[in-house]
């Protein structure tokens, strides 16, 4: 089984995903720390902690997170 394989291709997909947050395009959950809002994708941060996957099947769609915790 052959595959093809682009070393660039996961870098190129971050930095678009990067892009779209900074736009607030396709955003689908908020973090709110000391009232400041943060704009994020769940499936990139689902996919780098199992606690916000946890939150992620929840459905919890705004977190609210003390800044000493952190």
């Amino acid at each position: 089984n052959w595959t093809m394989e682009f070393p660039w291709h996961s870098g190129k997909v971050l930095e678009q995903l990067n892009k779209q947050r900074k736009q607030g395009l396709l955003c689908d959950c908020t973090f709110v720390v000391d009232g400041v809002d943060f704009k994020a994708h769940k499936a990139v941060l689902a996919a780098c902690s199992q606690s916000i996957l946890g939150c992620v099947v929840l459905a919890v769609h705004v977190l609210y997170i003390p800044a000493g915790q952190i």
